[in-house]
Order: structure tokens, then sequence, then C-alpha cells
């Protein structure tokens, strides 16, 4: 199980993760999408219990525009081309593909750099 801290103290439902009090426990396995959003996202704390000298990939490159709260959710688990087709152009759509695709243990190169180009060229 992982641990999802809110430095507020809320208690309620983000990303379909119920919080009480500012923790949730969450599985990662049926959460990976959410995760991906609050390891990044500003005012959350993600415990993974992973040793303080573990290597973490970032999500999101220095400066790099976080994707609109809950679109993660909505990327599609499916093929390369079905990911592509789903963010045609849009560039939220993107970010948020290119922040899950990132968060996966075996992420796909190939669409990360379809991803990255899009975002770059606006094609």
């Amino acid at each position: 199980m992982v641990t999802i801290t809110i430095n507020s103290g809320f208690t309620g439902e983000v990303l379909g993760i119920a919080f009480q009090d500012g923790h949730a426990e969450v599985n990662p396995e049926t959460h990976r999408r959410a995760l991906a959003y609050f390891r990044q996202a500003d005012g959350y704390t993600v415990d993974d219990g992973l040793p303080i000298t573990a290597t973490v990939e970032l999500v999101f490159e220095p400066g790099e525009q976080l994707p609109p709260f809950g679109l993660a959710d909505q990327v599609p688990d499916g093929t390369t081309q079905q990911v592509i087709d789903w963010v045609e152009v849009d560039a939220d759509r993107a970010r948020a593909a290119l922040a899950v695709e990132r968060a996966k243990l075996s992420p796909r190169t190939t669409l990360i750099a379809s991803l990255e180009r899009l975002l770059e060229t606006g094609e």
C-alpha cells in the first residue's frame, strides 16, 4: 500500500481516492494514474515505502506544465496508437499521457518521444 498525504488535512475524494484527515492508503496497482498525478501535484506527499536512496524518475521536467487536474485518469491504457489517437493535437492531453507513461515501470520510449515532439511542435 502507498500513503498519500495532503497538507490541508482534507477529508473527501480526489481522483477516486478517499482522504480522511489528509491521509489516504491506496493500492499502487489499481491507482497508478492517480499516483502519477499526486507525485507531481503541489500539496501532496506520496510515501511508497521506498528507501531514501532509491532512484525515482521524475514524471515532469523542471518548469514543465502539469496537465489539468483529473485528465491523467482519462488516458487510455492501450497501444501507442490508441494513446496518440486520444491525444490528437491537444497539449493538455499530451501532458497527461506523458505523465502517465513516464510513471510506468517500463515506459514506451517511442510514445514518450512522440508526445514530447507534439508538445514541442504542436504537431
